[in-house]
């Protein structure tokens, strides 16, 4: 995390989590340009090989990766029943 000694003794538990938290997700934004730059290179390596009708179209064919899907998560709908059953058990 590029800190000192006194700087991490003086972090609070939230500053700490924090800093973390942030470590880790600029280490995911790194590791995933590169794996995406590793697939584009598959792509042109890969179909440069293949006849025309058998060359890949996009990247996702190649090689997925979990990000790619991550816009399609469905999100469940309460009715107003299900409301009334989440009332129930936890405000009483």
């Amino acid at each position: 995390m590029h800190i000192s000694r006194e700087e991490f003794y003086n972090l609070t538990p939230i500053e700490f989590y924090e800093a973390l938290k942030d470590h880790s997700d600029q280490t995911q934004v790194v590791e995933r340009n590169r794996l995406e730059s590793m697939r584009l290179q598959t792509l042109y390596l890969i179909n440069i090989q293949l006849a025309k009708e058998n060359k890949f179209k996009s990247l996702h064919e190649v090689m997925p990766f979990n990000w790619d899907s991550e816009g399609s998560i469905e999100v469940p709908m309460l009715t107003s029943e299900d409301w009334l059953q989440l009332d129930k058990r936890y405000l009483n």
